[in-house]
């Protein structure tokens, strides 16, 4: 499963927000300047993924592993929800 999504904000502040709201839920977001990788705990599971810069304020999320129980589309929203 793999999406884009516009930014709002420049991609240093995306990554700033991310972290911060990552690290409160218990999880990990690491980023090296064009790319990273996101770690979430859930109640129901760990969602793994990466992402990656593709135009100036969008990026492309991979989700490679997450939950049975845990659809696309939640996924999806609370990474919108994340960034604002």
């Amino acid at each position: 499963m793999s999406f884009r999504i516009k930014l709002k904000e420049s991609i240093d502040t995306m990554v700033e927000t991310v972290k911060s709201k990552v690290k409160e839920s218990g999880g990990s977001f690491d980023w090296n300047g064009s790319a990273g990788q996101l770690n979430v705990q859930t109640p129901l599971g760990k969602v793994k993924g990466n992402c990656k810069v593709v135009a100036e304020r969008e990026i492309e999320i991979s989700i490679t592993n997450k939950p049975f129980l845990i659809s696309e589309n939640q996924i999806k929203s609370k990474i919108e929800e994340y960034l604002g």
